[in-house]
């Protein structure tokens, strides 16, 4: 029996066409599975800490990290092609949406850092205290990212 050369191709455009829709965004505001999506406006708000601190992060969809202090002091650093890529597949990870339903509990720690990030349409909160239970593990890798890449 010889291959058919057209339910060769038929095949490979229904597979092409899968995986295009793994990557399309979702309609919660962040993206699909994959990288190829654009970059949501990531908003993280750092509070507490012993110093006090109260900073803020903000990402723009071109890839500008603004930093201001509690001082209203602003930096600014521009991410890689390959950080904003990085970020785009973070933003669209789908445990965002669960960490932005789930309710803290009481934390555990003093003088800790509070977050609270905004990434498109979702608000994550959280205490940032290693003996809290039910800690934001995407919205920590998105937070560790977004602050140690930007200004």
């Amino acid at each position: 029996m010889r291959p058919n050369p057209r339910r060769a191709v038929i095949g490979a455009l229904l597979l092409l066409a899968a995986v295009l829709a793994s990557c399309a965004k979702t309609d919660d505001g962040i993206g699909g599975s994959g990288s190829t999506g654009t970059l949501p406006t990531i908003v993280i708000k750092r509070t507490g800490g012993i110093a006090g601190f109260n900073d803020t992060y903000t990402v723009d969809n071109t890839g500008v990290v603004t930093h201001t202090n509690k001082a209203g002091a602003s930096t600014t650093a521009t991410l890689s092609a390959d950080q904003i890529g990085q970020l785009i597949h973070m933003a669209a990870d789908p445990r965002l949406t669960t960490e932005a339903k789930r309710q803290p509990s009481p934390t555990n720690c003093s003088d800790a850092f509070n977050y609270v990030v905004t990434v498109g349409t979702h608000t994550i909160s959280y205490t940032d205290c290693p003996s809290d239970a039910d800690q934001p593990v995407a919205t920590q890798a998105l937070v560790d990212m977004v602050t140690s890449a930007g200004a």
